[in-house]
């Protein structure tokens, strides 16, 4: 079944709408888009297009190299055919050439764009209704002030009667800090929020670090990834190369005392 997505993203750096379309095989831009950007346009390369916009056959007008930005940063960088498909209120069409080289799939359910590595992107104007089950932010439940390389830990709540039997587990992350899940019995039992940056980092009570689901459910208009995500590893990773060894960490503590 042929699914079609529109989300925000960036071409160049510059923000524009983008439709990805599992039905169409080859990805292209608008040539307004490509003169606003003063793209070079390599017109050498011109092929034919059957099934846009109602008309029998299309030709392109060349081949031009892009950006492509979406998501948290993620960046790609491929050359795409020039196509004039009219004022149809976006500005390029990502087809299965790019779709299934990039690993990226469309979730129409959901309203989303799954992308690789756990990470996914909101479809633009589309009514996104998450958090239709339970979903339990978790927050922190004071002040706190992280040193360089420190970190708080949050316990998460206990289970009790009536949440659902399978739980998904979430962490969120900032430029300065991200959260990793502290396990117990092969389940996460507290998160644990560390300072990788350079300066001391002050998180105010109500902090949300993370936040703990029903299976299937996604928090609400917070970038996180779950727990058994190849993209949370890569974030533990992270935590741990920005963090002090305990016993460091005590001897700084000492010094400042």
């Amino acid at each position: 079944m042929n699914r079609q997505a529109f989300l925000n993203a960036q071409i160049m750096d510059q923000a524009v709408v983008v439709l990805a379309d599992t039905g169409a095989n080859m990805s292209i831009i608008h040539p307004s888009i490509v003169k606003k950007l003063g793209l070079k346009v390599d017109t050498a390369k011109i092929t034919d297009i059957s099934g846009l916009g109602g008309a029998a056959v299309v030709n392109t007008q060349g081949i031009v190299d892009i950006k492509l930005t979406i998501g948290r940063g993620l960046v790609y960088v491929f050359p795409i055919a020039v196509c004039d498909f009219g004022n149809t209120g976006f500005d390029a069409i990502l087809g299965m050439d790019f779709l299934f080289r990039a690993g990226v799939m469309v979730d129409a359910s959901r309203r989303e764009l799954n992308l690789p590595e756990g990470e996914y992107v909101e479809l633009h104007d589309q009514p996104v209704r998450y958090s239709r089950g339970y979903m339990n932010y978790v927050r922190l439940n004071r002040d706190a002030s992280i040193p360089p390389g420190g970190s708080v830990v949050v316990p998460l709540p206990k289970l009790r009667e009536g949440m659902p039997e399978t739980l998904e587990y979430w962490v969120h992350r900032d430029v300065r800090w991200i959260t990793t899940a502290l396990n117990s019995e092969n389940k996460p039992a507290a998160y644990k929020v560390t300072n990788v940056s350079e300066r001391n980092v002050f998180l105010s009570a109500h902090t949300v670090v993370g936040a703990i689901s029903a299976q299937g459910e996604r928090p609400l208009d917070r970038p996180m990834v779950r727990t058994s995500s190849l993209r949370y590893q890569a974030w533990k990773a992270e935590a741990w190369e920005g963090s002090y060894p305990d016993d460091y960490r005590a001897k700084l503590d000492e010094a400042a005392a």
